[in-house]
């Protein structure tokens, strides 16, 4: 034991550091030690003994508290998971997360993490300590969020501030284990739901402009997303090859990747080629456009291409954007759907509707999955099963039909019969 010691026999545990008693325990697999600031007289020594064997029982019983017994130690904050670093506001700390953070994420993921951010730290309270946030805190957040917003807005705002907690604790900003007080919300899951023939030959016939009607083709028969179709190009398109490249994609005002940033080749049905052909007179000789190419973690270039698709050749005024805006392409078919008088689903729903149509003809998932930009095709087995038949005389008799080319006929094969020997 260090410092000097009495005539007396120490208490196990206690010992003298310098002029005052210290006491030595173990807790959480660390020894602790821990000046009482008494001097070493019989009394304080006998109460030195007491406060250990007091310390250790209610380790023992699990209900000890480092910081009730030594408030001022720094061995308090470690046990007690509070933070280390204190005086910081919560908006500014949350300013200096969303300048490493936004390294790693494209300008239109920015705009809505500043808006999950700004939700949040208002129901906080943005000048508030971080320091001071506690685990109701979160949870009445989390509460309020769910309250007051669909399950799907509500997931991302918990997820992006998950991951600003996350970073507090880590760097001794705040008390441990916030982040898991923001459990996602169950989301009801809303199984696609895909337009009959009749039903989409009805939207065509209630397109007003030919153009629109070779867009709404090319979609159901491409399954190609709402940005990819406002960003597709003359210079993508091959009609001798019958095939498209889907490059970019077109998403609140800016040219960027495609969603999975993989760049996908697409196999041109005769309907998708038919439209492609029709939309050739309206914007295929126009001059190009010069638009700013985004990229993460590279410099914007600008990129000059001819749109497929250009409001500026179906506007009735001369108020339009340069390109289709997911926004403008929405409030289209939503008109298109009210004047064909069929059940108003999103215009999302045509990509699923491509699905489910190929998987109905018993299209192969592989094809049908890489045609629509997946990274395989345990996503399209999960949402559109149930356009899957598990059991069909007719897919039965397809495959036979395929193992006859093969050679395989209907005679059953002959096992060889082991031959006996006399006796």
């Amino acid at each position: 034991m260090g410092g000097k010691q009495t005539d007396s026999v120490m208490p196990r545990g206690v010992a003298i550091h310098g002029k005052s008693l210290r006491i030595t325990f173990h807790y959480k697999g660390q020894r602790c030690r821990e000046s009482l600031g008494l001097s070493p007289t019989k009394s304080n020594i006998k109460y030195a003994a007491g406060k250990l064997a007091a310390i250790n029982h209610e380790i023992k019983s699990g209900v000890f508290s480092y910081p009730a017994h030594f408030p001022k130690s720094e061995r308090a904050l470690q046990f007690d998971g509070r933070c280390k670093r204190s005086g910081i506001r919560l908006n500014a700390l949350c300013d200096e997360y969303k300048v490493l953070k936004y390294t790693d994420i494209g300008h239109a993921a920015q705009r809505r993490y500043d808006i999950a951010f700004d939700q949040c730290l208002r129901i906080l309270g943005p000048s508030r300590l971080i320091d001071a946030i506690y685990p109701e805190d979160i949870m009445r957040l989390r509460s309020e969020l769910l309250n007051t917003r669909a399950a799907s807005t509500t997931n991302h705002y918990m997820a992006a501030m998950r991951g600003f907690l996350r970073f507090a604790e880590q760097n001794g900003y705040t008390r441990n284990n916030l982040a898991d007080e923001l459990r996602p919300a169950k989301k009801s899951t809303s199984d696609p739901a895909p337009f009959t023939l009749e039903e989409f030959k009805r939207t065509q016939a209630a397109c007003t402009h030919e153009s629109h009607r070779n867009m709404i083709t090319l979609m159901v028969y491409t399954g190609m997303r709402p940005g990819e179709v406002s960003a597709l190009a003359w210079e993508d398109v091959d009609l001798v090859k019958k095939t498209l490249t889907v490059s970019r994609a077109y998403s609140d005002g800016q040219m960027k990747n495609p969603k999975t940033d993989e760049i996908r080749t697409i196999q041109l049905s005769p309907p998708a080629v038919a439209a492609l052909s029709d939309q050739r007179k309206f914007t295929a000789m126009l001059p190009a456009l010069r638009i700013k190419m985004e990229e993460l973690h590279k410099k914007p270039e600008d990129i000059d291409i001819h749109p497929v698709f250009l409001p500026a050749t179906t506007c009735r005024n001369n108020q339009f954007n340069i390109l289709y805006r997911t926004t403008s392409i929405r409030v289209l078919w939503q008109n298109i759907v009210r004047r064909s008088g069929i059940r108003y689903r999103t215009v999302y729903q045509l990509r699923h509707t491509f699905a489910c149509w190929n998987l109905t003809a018993h299209g192969n998932i592989a094809f049908i999955a890489k045609q629509m930009g997946h990274a395989d095709y345990s996503m399209l087995i999960r949402v559109y099963g149930r356009w899957m038949e598990n059991e069909s005389g007719a897919e039965n008799l397809r495959i036979w039909e395929s193992l006859e080319a093969m050679g395989h006929d209907e005679k059953a094969p002959i096992a060889p019969q082991e031959i006996k020997k006399r006796a």
